[in-house]
């Protein structure tokens, strides 16, 4: 699917990207992989948020796995304020649909983007906007 595209190859692991596993668009954000691969990590995080404008593409999105994944890569690659802020910007988008929503705070999505807000203070508009609609959702 439109969901299932990576980069070419992770050089710290020697892994060849068609053996990894899963093979979401955002697994690879979660990976130890070289410095080369956080540009496409951004670029992948990027297209994520423009998919997830879409209302028609938010429930195929889900469905992937890609809200835990995305929550995953925020942990894993907190000092990219760059891929921080294509994620939160997916995952505000996400969060326009109740079960996005539920599923974005059952992964932690309020724990990582308070972390990135307080990280990258660029971000707190935005992280403070999700975080409202997120925080909103456990009241």
């Amino acid at each position: 699917t439109f969901l299932r595209a990576r980069a070419a190859c992770c050089k710290d692991r020697h892994v060849p990207v068609k053996q990894q596993q899963p093979p979401s668009v955002i697994t690879s954000l979660s990976s130890s992989c070289s410095s080369s691969m956080a540009e496409g990590v951004q670029a992948q995080a990027q297209a994520l948020a423009g998919l997830a404008s879409k209302a028609q593409t938010q429930e195929k999105v889900a469905a992937e796995g890609e809200i835990e994944s995305v929550v995953s890569a925020m942990r894993d690659n907190a000092e990219s304020g760059g891929m921080l802020r294509h994620a939160i910007k997916a995952l505000l988008k996400l969060a326009g649909n109740a079960e996005n929503k539920a599923k974005i705070v059952k992964e932690g999505g309020i724990e990582v983007v308070s972390a990135a807000v307080q990280k990258h203070p660029d971000l707190s508009e935005m992280g403070t906007a999700l975080l409202g609609i997120l925080k909103a959702e456990t009241a």
